[in-house]
């Protein structure tokens, strides 16, 4: 057989190197071993550290916004639907109440202090079914109380456990003189004296606010749980502001700690007869808004000295703070090493309060800042930089 052709016998191609399968599934007899699948995209290394960080990030949104809590509030809000009706029919009726025991204008068939002891009474009966089904959701929410009526005066006390009655009233008097009050129907409130009424009506109510008070609803948790929300924003964008103050406040003392013209004389191209500083300085208590005030000219101008020749690349100007800082526009920054010949590096054309501008470095020992046209000239201050 020629190098090169098939064995018809045994299905195999004759090469130099010896026989090869036609078979695709037979093992090969090099030394090549069988290439590994490739790994899944989701399963490198780099995917997994993307969901790791993704899940901190998580935990950390969720830390902050107590995600799992609001879900966990809301769910129970869905659960306590029929508990959340009676915490609202006791909170109604003892609003009710307040308002009949101490209306905004007397009634003309005199006081209903005896109809405000019924509603409280009544307040205290619903707060009470609210409290015990909040307490065995896991049954039907008014079952727990469903036989109570509102004429059954022990009832009320009796779905409530005894340390939650003794912590609200711990004076046993107070306690005795709550059940008679709650033993007592409207005839009974009726035949008490006025005085007496009063004094029945207001414990009742009371004792019914102290048994909403100790049975937070669910929404009142979630309205907390917003008003803790509100507090960390308000946290956060306090310190990213302070953060902020700090980073300007850096800026600025580094910036000036550059300039160039710190410290150094300076002149006008006139000077209006107003209170302003002396050269060299830029602040003085006698005129906090600007330091020095031309007439009204054509093109007026401040010159500083910058004692040698300096490289300069770029200015800070603040404008006057009070007032009139449209006067300042269109300003030009010239430059000179002779006071003679002046270049001009910088303009600017719009009204502002603070214009920083950079330009291609120069050698300069004066430095020039004009309006170009008919104006007054005044700036609170002028810096000089390096590049």
């Amino acid at each position: 057989m020629e190098s090169g052709g098939i064995d018809q016998r045994s299905g195999q191609i004759e090469t130099e190197s010896g026989p090869a399968s036609l078979d695709p599934e037979a093992p090969k007899e090099s030394g090549e071993q069988p290439r590994a699948p490739e790994a899944n995209a989701a399963g490198q290394p780099g995917s997994e550290a993307k969901r790791s960080r993704r899940s901190g990030f998580a935990r950390i949104v969720d830390w902050f916004w107590d995600g799992p809590r609001m879900r966990e509030l809301r769910e129970t809000a869905r659960r306590e639907g029929a508990v959340v009706e009676l915490d609202r029919r006791a909170r109604l009726t003892l609003e009710v109440a307040r308002r009949v025991l101490d209306p905004d204008d007397a009634f003309v068939e005199g006081r209903a202090d005896a109809i405000a002891c019924e509603l409280n009474r009544q307040a205290c009966h619903w707060a009470a079914r609210a409290i015990v089904a909040r307490r065995k959701l896991g049954e039907q929410p008014s079952a727990s109380a469903s036989g109570t009526a509102v004429g059954d005066p022990l009832a009320l006390l009796e779905v409530l456990d005894a340390p939650l009655v003794e912590r609200l009233l711990p004076d046993g008097a107070e306690r005795e003189q709550l059940r008679t009050d709650l033993a007592r129907d409207f005839t009974a409130f009726a035949d008490l004296s006025v005085e007496e009424q009063g004094r029945a009506a207001r414990r009742l109510g009371t004792f019914a606010a102290k048994l909403l008070d100790g049975s937070q609803t669910v929404q009142h948790a979630i309205e907390a749980l917003w008003i803790r929300r509100l507090l960390r924003l308000g946290l956060v964008v306090l310190v990213l502001a302070l953060i902020g103050g700090v980073g300007i406040l850096v800026r600025d003392r580094a910036e000036a700690s550059r300039d160039l013209a710190a410290g150094k004389p300076w002149r006008t191209s006139s000077t209006y007869p107003i209170a302003a500083c002396k050269s060299p300085l830029q602040e003085c208590d006698e005129s906090p808004h600007f330091f020095f005030h031309t007439n009204e000219e054509r093109k007026p101008w401040l010159e500083l000295d910058l004692g040698s020749v300096q490289r300069v690349g770029g200015i800070r100007i603040e404008n006057r703070s009070d007032c009139c800082r449209e006067r300042a526009v269109p300003l030009v920054v010239e430059t000179s090493t002779d006071q003679q010949k002046w270049q001009g590096v910088a303009r600017h054309d719009e009204k502002f309060k603070t214009w920083r501008a950079t330009f291609e470095p120069v050698d300069a020992r004066w430095v020039r800042v004009r309006v170009d046209g008919k104006s007054m000239l005044h700036l609170k201050s002028v810096r000089v930089l390096p590049p």
